[in-house]
């Protein structure tokens, strides 16, 4: 009897901390790549290309529920970006590859809406933790609280023409 009142008690303080969790400040993460191709390549004497062909940017659109965000950093792939982070009430994010329909993000009512361009970084800071094949890990702090997202999915974007 004693056993079962203990475990009962154990059960109830789980399910009241379980429970006294804060929502999370960011709402809705969404990933988008844009690879750009060349136009024209320019090359040395020897005909050998002087930079490299494809260029890919990542654009990464948040939905929160507070402004006082603070975006770190972000992982992909063994490679480091910083985060330039700018609030947009709506953004025209492009077309997607697939049946190019246009891309046009805003906040539901009472969020706010944040675009935020990874920048590759020189330096090195270690991931806090491993991050899978493809995703993208996001760190940054809402208020004090930091906070560590992952993005497993990204659509890709219709790449513009060539000039």
């Amino acid at each position: 009897m004693r056993m079962r009142t203990i475990l009962s008690l154990l059960l109830c303080c789980t399910a009241l901390f379980a429970s006294a969790q804060a929502p999370s400040k960011v709402r809705r993460l969404d990933a988008y790549l844009a690879i750009r191709y060349p136009g024209t390549i320019p090359v040395d004497d020897a005909g050998n290309p002087m930079r490299r062909g494809v260029d890919s940017a990542w654009t990464i659109v948040a939905e929160t529920r507070t402004t006082k965000m603070n975006w770190g950093y972000a992982w992909r792939g063994g490679r480091i970006y910083t985060i330039a982070a700018t609030r947009v009430t709506e953004l025209n994010v492009g077309k997607t590859k697939e049946g190019g329909l246009p891309i046009v993000r805003r906040a539901a009512a009472g969020n706010y809406l944040w675009q935020l361009e990874l920048v590759p970084f020189d330096g090195h800071k270690k991931a806090p933790a491993r991050v899978a094949a493809g995703a993208i890990l996001i760190q940054g702090k809402a208020g004090v609280r930091p906070f560590y997202r992952t993005l497993r999915t990204y659509t890709e974007l219709d790449p513009a023409p060539s000039v």
